[in-house]
């Protein structure tokens, strides 16, 4: 394993650093977010895209990107990963055949002779990711001047690396789920349970783990299945496929119950599960807690996708006029990010909502991630 330190240029990535306009529309209204916002920009499809950064006030070109056009493999993304924000306002991604990490003034790039993917941040600064080759393996980067090591080595398939608000470490390898707590490792499940196929690992802030699986190898449908440090539950209820869990901060757990062209999103609050009104005839509904318990999703028919938020009580349309919105994320200050083209469907463009106003900030094409709170 070997890194490289860059400065200002490299074979694949070339800092750049300038600005752009700023979104106009928010200023002399609400403060501007504690949160930067992160985001991809190809609009001509190419094989090099453009990371953007946005500081509250201004819009900077971070990096230009070349990157492998694969887009998933076996359970992790394969090709150009969304960036990820550390607590301390690092930006890690993966082109498809590297790591990359920026803190603000120098670019550090792991290779291997594999494909580096998926990169995750513990919340104390501490990067893992699943490197691709003859051997499936877990990397893990303590940060500094240390050299990234193997956490774990694997036959089959790996991916879903999630870590806990506590430093755990979970992913899906050989069929199985796998938590490392900083010393030893665990398995949670046993290998019928989950089929070929896995979907995301989510932790809540209490440490309890949830997933969406096969719960036989002969299963027809998926389940949702929460372990809360001993044992494994299935929580799910219906006879339809139920995917793509997320926690709430207060313990309740969202997913989507799919089946046919009728999609659902339902919530599950400490052994109740009940289902939200709005029905979408499409997958993908990605449901998205924000920390004060809001959740967004994505509400996609034949011709339009929208993007809506559920307070507990009322469901609003946030991207009400645009023809497809898509990749809704919650910041830490409760202002939710997506991409949308504009009204005339010639320009994708990054749009942010404060919970009153809406505004495109600017040009973009994929993965709008909030960081933290930086100040």
């Amino acid at each position: 394993m070997s890194r490289l330190m860059i400065r200002c240029a490299a074979l694949l990535i070339l800092l750049i650093g300038f600005s752009v306009a700023a979104a106009r529309g928010l200023a002399g209204g609400n403060i501007p977010p504690r949160t930067w916002l992160a985001w991809w920009h190809n609009p001509d499809l190419r094989r090099v895209a453009d990371l953007m950064v946005w500081d509250g006030e201004r819009i900077r070109r971070i990096a230009e990107v070349r990157f492998s056009t694969a887009t998933f493999f076996e359970g992790v993304d394969a090709g150009l990963s969304p960036p990820k924000w550390s607590n301390d306002g690092r930006l890690a991604w993966s082109n498809g055949f590297s790591i990359n990490v920026w803190d603000g003034t120098t670019l550090l790039t792991f290779g291997s002779r594999d494909d580096d993917l998926s990169p995750v941040w513990s919340h104390d600064g501490r990067l893992a990711w699943a490197a691709i080759g003859r051997e499936r393996r877990i990397m893990l980067w303590n940060g500094g001047d240390d050299e990234p090591t193997v956490l774990a080595s694997h036959r089959l398939s790996i991916g879903g690396l999630s870590w806990s608000y506590d430093g755990r470490l979970a992913w899906a390898a050989d069929g199985d789920i796998f938590v490392w707590d900083g010393n030893t490792m665990v398995t949670v499940s046993q290998p019928e349970m989950l089929g070929e196929e896995f979907s995301r690992l989510v932790w809540s802030r209490d440490g309890r783990l949830a997933w969406d699986a096969y719960e036989s190898p002969d299963a027809t449908t998926r389940d949702i299945f929460v372990w809360d440090g001993v044992t494994v539950t299935k929580i799910s209820q219906s006879e339809a496929s139920d995917t793509v869990p997320a926690w709430a901060s207060d313990g309740r757990l969202a997913w989507e119950v799919g089946e046919s062209r009728q999609h659902t999103i339902v919530i599950w609050n400490h052994g109740v599960v009940s289902a939200l009104s709005s029905q979408s005839s499409l997958t993908n509904l990605s449901p998205m807690w924000s920390h004060d318990d809001r959740l967004a999703w994505m509400n996609t028919d034949s011709v339009h996708s929208s993007i809506l938020v559920w307070n507990g009580g009322d469901t609003m349309q946030v991207s009400s006029g645009l023809p497809r919105s898509y990749q809704p994320n919650w910041s830490a200050d409760g202002w939710l990010a997506w991409v949308s083209p504009d009204a005339a469907r010639s320009r994708m463009g990054v749009y942010i909502w404060d919970g009153s106003r809406r505004v495109r900030l600017g040009d973009g094409t994929s993965d709008p991630v909030w960081s933290p709170p930086l100040y």
